[in-house]
């Protein structure tokens, strides 16, 4: 392993990349986020160079953080974008890269207050892709699971289910192997997607722990899922 130069905004140094995912050995992609808005960089095999990003009108400090490319033409980054009013809101960012150009892609709003954020998405095509995060919304007092679902023309909720007793859930990471086998993993919880519904799948949780998170989640075969993330010890 080794470190490779990247380039960075100009002006005071806060750029910060959250994500990343590679087409081919000489084309990647890693977005996150700088003073103006999003930020984009492009892998060409030799070198890191900034590609131009799509910012949501109105949006105030637009970031991203997670992308997957299924080919050179189609890759899919998501994150949040705070809105500019009486009170403080948050609202989900969708961005598309079709071989020329990044652009806005209208995603679904969460009903009540918003404050939603979308932490990663997985495409196992262009037609097919789930995107997760957090619906924290201020009137529920606590976060619930936000899923997202791409058929190659909209994006729409779907409904995630709550697990029992459990006061602040979340959903961080996900994997789709198809359209109809996808894992998510987060806070407290596994969920997984057969292309109708997502239900919950008994996950174990380390004994005399605490904040038990999963933040992410590979699938190499159909019948095989790893998940990694963190838990709070006693001390």
């Amino acid at each position: 392993m080794s470190i490779i130069p990247s380039v960075s905004p100009a002006g005071p140094p806060n750029g910060n990349l959250a994500g990343v995912s590679c087409a081919t050995p000489t084309d990647c992609v890693a977005v996150g986020g700088d003073s103006k808005g999003t930020l984009i960089e492009r892998w060409d095999g030799s070198s890191w160079r900034f590609a131009a990003s799509a910012n949501p009108k109105g949006g105030v400090e637009p970031s991203l953080s997670a992308v997957t490319c299924t080919s050179t033409t189609n890759c899919v980054a998501v994150g949040s974008s705070a809105t500019t009013g009486p009170s403080f809101s948050s609202v989900t960012l969708i961005e598309h890269w079709d071989g020329t150009k990044w652009s806005v892609v209208p995603s679904a709003a969460p009903a009540g207050i918003p404050l939603a954020v979308l932490t990663t998405v997985s495409c196992s095509s262009a037609t097919n892709c789930v995107a997760v995060g957090i619906d924290a919304k201020s009137d529920a007092g606590a976060n619930t699971t936000l899923a997202e679902h791409w058929n190659g023309k909209t994006w729409t909720i779907l409904p995630t289910p709550s697990v029992s007793g459990s006061l602040d859930t979340e959903l961080v990471g996900v994997a789709c192997r198809s359209a109809q086998s996808c894992t998510a993993g987060g806070k407290t919880l596994v969920e997984h997607w057969n292309g109708t519904t997502l239900s919950i799948v008994p996950s174990p949780s380390p004994a005399a722990r605490s904040n038990t998170a999963l933040t992410g989640v590979s699938c190499p075969t159909p019948a095989g899922c790893t998940a990694v993330g963190a838990y709070n010890s006693r001390s």
